[in-house]
């Protein structure tokens, strides 16, 4: 009866014979020698043993159900899944799905996990996202996540603060993804992208424009000194000139 199978299925078979055990192995695939054009099939087996009066094995019902339908649209879910995840951890920007009325961590990438320092057992075991972010920045962020959950979609800048205690500030784009059925419930997606470059530049260009203005006030005041200076000038050459001519006529 194992013409058709692998040869460790009949091993497997032998074993549960000998031990008495219903034996049961889910889409196992098998090809038909006999009909080459059907390619290989995926079923789902069932042996259980029929036993007479003294607890011996008489028999064995054996069943098949092909479920190579159901085998291919897994390995199709599986893929998909695989290509997500490869996809979202090729990305440089962090990714964190969460829940926000349990703040249960749903999904995320490697660079969210490269950026905190957490493992992955830690993430799914944090609260999101008051495990990351300051009591302040938190206070600004409770009415922007009201307002994303009625507007779908917004932008708001946080300190994410990671497990060796850095600070980096980020830009985050936050989406809602409802949830499969019809309960209503939703998720948040968060993609955040370090801004630290950005900030330092407009520190840079904050200092900058803030030496331009203390040289344009140091300008202003030597050409008020320089003006003040003439005036007096004007005013000190006719007293100067006429002592000149009182000192002479003394």
């Amino acid at each position: 009866h194992f013409d058709f199978y692998p040869s460790s299925l009949k091993d497997e078979f032998d074993e549960c014979k000998k031990a008495k055990l219903i034996y049961r192995r889910v889409a196992r695939p098998f090809v038909f020698p006999d009909h080459p054009e059907w390619g290989t099939t995926y079923w789902d087996l069932g042996l259980v043993p029929i036993l007479d009066a003294e607890g011996e094995i008489e028999l064995f019902l054996f069943t098949l159900r092909d479920v190579t339908d159901q085998k291919k649209a897994e390995d199709g879910m599986r893929q998909a899944i695989e290509f997500t995840d490869t996809a979202l951890d090729a990305q440089q920007d962090t990714f964190f799905l969460f829940d926000p009325m349990s703040g249960k961590a749903i999904r995320w990438n490697k660079a969210f996990r490269d950026t905190t320092g957490y493992s992955d057992k830690e993430i799914a075991q944090m609260p999101s996202p008051d495990a990351y972010y300051s009591s302040d920045d938190l206070l600004r962020a409770k009415p922007f996540v009201e307002d994303v959950l009625q507007d779908k979609v917004g932008t708001i800048e946080l300190e994410l603060i990671c497990k060796d205690g850095r600070r980096v500030p980020a830009e985050y784009q936050v989406s809602v993804i409802q949830n499969e059925g019809t309960d209503g419930t939703v998720s948040l997606v968060s993609i955040g992208r370090d801004i630290t470059e950005r900030k330092k530049a407009e520190q840079d260009k904050a200092h900058l424009e803030a030496e331009y203005h203390q040289a344009q006030k140091e300008e202003s005041i030597g050409r008020l000194a320089g003006g003040i200076a003439h005036d007096f000038n004007n005013l000190l050459t006719p007293i100067l000139g006429y002592s000149e001519i009182l000192k002479s006529s003394l």
